[in-house]
C-alpha cells in the first residue's frame, strides 16, 4: 500500500502491467471519448428534437390561443344574442301576459253577459206564465163575453179598414218584415188590449247612458 502507488509513478512496466489488469474492467481513453461523443451526440439530438416538439408546441399554443380568441368572440356575440332574445322574450311574455288579463276581462264580461241573458230569459218565460194566466183568464171571462162582442161588432168597421189597409201592404213586408211585423203586431195589440181593457200599450226607445241592460251604453227599444 505504501509503495505500490510510487512505482506506479516511476516504472513503465509496472504502469503497463497496471493498464493491461485493468483493461478488462475500464474502458480506455479511446473507448471513453467515442461513448461520450455518442453520448454527446444523442444528447444534441436529444435538445434539437425537443427543440422541434417545443417549436411545434408553441405552434399549437398559438393556433388554439387564436382558436380560443375567436372562441370568445364568438361566445361573447351568442351572449349577446341571447341577451337580446331574453329580450325579445320578456316582451312577448309582457305582451302575452296583457293578452290574458283581456282575454279574462273579456271573458268575465261575457260571464256577466250571460248571467244577463239568463236573467232575462227567466223574466221572459215569467212574462209567458203571467201572459198565459192572463189568456185562461179571459178565457174563463164568459160573463163579459157579451159586452165584448158588442165592442167587437162597433169595431168590426174599424178592423175592416184595417185589414183592407193589411192586405194593401202585405206585399211590401218581405225585406222589411221585422220593422212591419212588429208595428203590426203592436196596432193589433194596442187595438184589442186598449178597446176592451183597461191596459195601454206603449213603445219606449231611450239611450241606457249606465249600461243596466248590455253592460255598456247603447240604445234600448221596450215594447210593454
Amino acid at each position: 500500500m505504501q509503495e505500490l502507488p510510487a512505482l506506479i509513478e516511476t516504472d513503465p512496466e509496472v504502469q503497463r502491467l497496471t493498464l493491461q489488469l485493468t483493461q478488462k474492467y475500464f474502458a480506455g481513453r479511446s473507448e471513453t471519448e467515442s461513448r461520450f461523443d455518442r453520448v454527446l451526440e444523442e444528447l444534441r439530438q436529444m435538445r434539437e428534437e425537443q427543440t422541434r416538439r417545443w417549436e411545434e408546441q408553441t405552434q399549437r399554443w398559438a393556433e388554439q390561443a387564436q382558436r380560443w380568441a375567436e372562441n370568445q368572440k364568438e361566445i361573447r356575440e351568442m351572449l349577446r344574442r341571447l341577451g337580446e332574445m331574453d329580450e325579445r322574450h320578456a316582451e312577448i311574455d309582457r305582451k302575452w301576459a296583457e293578452q290574458i288579463q283581456r282575454w279574462e276581462e273579456q271573458n268575465r264580461q261575457w260571464q256577466e253577459q250571460a248571467q244577463r241573458w239568463a236573467e232575462n230569459d227567466r223574466r221572459w218565460e215569467e212574462n209567458q206564465k203571467e201572459i198565459r194566466e192572463m189568456l185562461r183568464r179571459l178565457g174563463e171571462m164568459d160573463e163579459r163575453y157579451a159586452e165584448f162582442e158588442r165592442k167587437w161588432l162597433e169595431q168590426a168597421r174599424q178592423l175592416d179598414a184595417v185589414e183592407r189597409k193589411f192586405d194593401s201592404t202585405i206585399g211590401a213586408l218581405g225585406a222589411r218584415w221585422g220593422l212591419h211585423s212588429e208595428e203590426t203586431c203592436r196596432s193589433a195589440l194596442r187595438g184589442i188590449l186598449t178597446d176592451f181593457f183597461n191596459l195601454e200599450v206603449v213603445q219606449v226607445n231611450e239611450y241606457d247612458e249606465t249600461g243596466e241592460v248590455f253592460g255598456r251604453p247603447e240604445q234600448i227599444e221596450l215594447d210593454l
